[in-house]
């Protein structure tokens, strides 16, 4: 029971992530993302995330795929793993409070 609760709280936690690029690609002007995992990529173009850390997270965006539609057999093992290296939600949160005005 525990895990699919984990499980959702990783869901909620990399949409958030997806609704903060898509805002932020809205609110710079630079035109919507063609996909979740895009606007991951659009975040490092512009200078807001380094690439690895925006590869991460269109990976993670893929992780919340699987969770949310079930496109495969979802591996509990995955979800066991990223428990002990969720770093990249830091780096995320850190990029952007950085580029966001404190206001």
């Amino acid at each position: 029971m525990w895990l699919a609760g984990v499980e959702f709280t990783f869901v909620n936690a990399i949409e958030a992530c997806i609704d903060i690029a898509q805002h932020l690609s809205s609110s710079e002007g630079w035109g919507p993302p063609h996909s979740n995992a895009e606007s991951m990529r659009m975040l490092a173009r512009h200078g807001i995330l380094a690439t690895d850390v925006a590869e991460e997270m269109a990976a993670a965006v893929g992780f919340r795929n699987v969770l949310v539609h079930q496109y495969a057999d979802v591996d509990h093992s995955v979800t066991i793993a990223r428990l002990g290296d969720h770093d990249v939600l830091h780096h995320f949160a850190s990029a952007v409070a950085h580029f966001v005005p404190a206001g």
